[in-house]
């Protein structure tokens, strides 16, 4: 009982295995897919994480093979992944997002029940910056992978999420633009209120009238802070967006959520 244990064990923190499928790129000239893909499998390599090629997986299952399981990507990984016997597979696409640069995702796709194991993307990339941000991705892949958690990524998907400098800057005016406004109104509020507090006072024959008009006052009193607060943190969240947004080296906010709980980080050059 005790060897099973261990044995149990062992399997349990061996880090899983994958096939490298596929990064389908669109919107960025002159790149192809398969040199991103390498930069990731290399990556994960080096993270600790078994991952079959796929010229290695030609030579296992034969082209004719490898291609009738490759022609439809996405549906098809679980199948892809099954033909090698591994655990999951590895595939991500670089698409343009208009005006907002481009987005790369990678993932690793569950080969028993098809699902996301783990997801990485960002937003608003520069093409100069693809390949640094696939390797951050698939080094961020790797750290969810390696310790080999399998059952618990099954059951609560890791997901990492980054926007850069574009979008920062983007939400960043938003948030001043939330300030300004929240600022007026609470200015607006307190003008209000002033004047209802002075008309309470001015009341003397009707005590019932100038309770009611207090009570209004104290309302108006504490939506008044309410607003102020509110455009206080905005103001905060705005510089410091806006700093990120604008600093002179490519800046990344990240976002992760993982079986073990969340994290909230920032890359790139200060």
């Amino acid at each position: 009982m005790f060897v099973g244990i261990v044995v149990g064990v062992l399997l349990g923190a061996a880090p899983i295995q994958l096939a490298a499928a596929h990064v389908t790129v669109t919107g960025l000239y002159n790149q192809r897919g398969e040199t991103f893909l390498e930069l990731a499998t290399k990556v994960l390599v080096a993270g600790g994480v078994t991952v079959i090629t796929p010229a290695q997986a030609s030579a296992r299952l034969g082209h004719a093979k490898k291609a009738e399981l490759f022609a439809c990507e996405e549906r098809c990984a679980p199948a892809f992944g099954e033909a090698l016997g591994v655990q999951g597979v590895l595939e991500g696409s670089i698409r343009s997002a208009g005006p907002d640069g481009l987005r790369v995702t990678l993932r690793v796709v569950s080969t028993e029940s098809g699902q996301p194991l783990s997801t990485f993307f960002e937003g608003g990339v520069d093409e100069g910056r693809v390949s640094s941000v696939v390797e951050h991705g698939a080094k961020v892949l790797a750290a969810d992978l390696s310790s080999g958690e399998l059952q618990r990524l099954a059951i609560s998907p890791a997901v990492h999420a980054s926007t850069t400098s574009p979008a920062l800057r983007k939400v960043g005016w938003g948030l001043l633009a939330l300030a300004v406004v929240g600022a007026a109104g609470g200015t607006g509020v307190m003008v209000r209120r002033a004047d209802v507090v002075a008309e309470a006072e001015s009341i003397v024959t009707d005590p019932g009238n100038a309770a009611t008009l207090r009570t209004e006052a104290s309302q108006l009193r504490a939506l008044s802070i309410g607003s102020f607060c509110v455009s206080g943190l905005a103001l905060v969240a705005s510089a410091i967006l806006l700093g990120l947004g604008f600093a002179e080296n490519p800046v990344s906010l990240g976002v992760g959520v993982e079986p073990g709980g969340a994290m909230l980080g920032v890359r790139g050059a200060f």
